[in-house]
């Protein structure tokens, strides 16, 4: 898990820089005020606790959810629609920060939206655990292996190396013993 916690902060993210901070090892050019970069989100957050950046954001964390809890409302029972790389990960920290900034900012409305965000992420990893359980019990798992996060493939692999020991342990019969 740590692994991918590294990962996902070694990821591009867009920033906008606020004022003038000049050469980095992250970026070809000085990084000037009004300028936007694609910067390694740890640097991108560092840079942001300082007040030297901000975290160029398409749609709020909340919204995004709540998109993805739609799109698996309507989905089939059968299906698993896709969803980010780093879902949990960066949906987790986004609504870590965006809470802290509703709190600080006493912005009540944005704290319920939140609220219902994190209603709506516990219900979509729920359905996903409950979808990949049974699909690495039964031997489905490749035909849903395309649409999952990184974190989702890692517990797929612990769980189907953990049900393999199982089997093996408790349903095979050794030589030489009756059934």
């Amino acid at each position: 898990m740590e692994l991918l916690e590294i990962a996902f902060e070694l990821q591009p993210t867009r920033a906008a820089v606020l004022s003038d901070i000049g050469r980095t090892p992250f970026a070809e050019d000085e990084l000037r005020h009004g300028s936007e970069y694609a910067l390694p989100r740890w640097f991108v957050e560092t840079l942001r606790s300082l007040g030297k950046v901000d975290v160029i954001e398409e749609v709020p964390v909340y919204s995004r959810i709540l998109k993805v809890k739609f799109a698996h409302s309507t989905a089939s029972r059968q299906s698993l629609p896709p969803i980010s790389e780093f879902f949990y990960v960066s949906s987790r920290k986004e609504l870590e920060r965006a809470m802290e900034q509703a709190q600080r900012n006493l912005d009540l409305e944005t704290l319920t939206r939140i609220s219902k965000a994190v209603k709506a992420f516990s219900d979509i990893a729920n359905r996903r655990i409950s979808a990949i359980i049974k699909a690495v019990s039964l031997g489905g798992y490749a035909a849903i292996e395309r649409g999952l996060s990184y974190e989702e493939k890692l517990l797929a692999t612990a769980l189907s190396k953990i049900l393999s020991r199982w089997r093996e342990e408790f349903l095979q019969v050794k030589e030489g013993e009756k059934p």
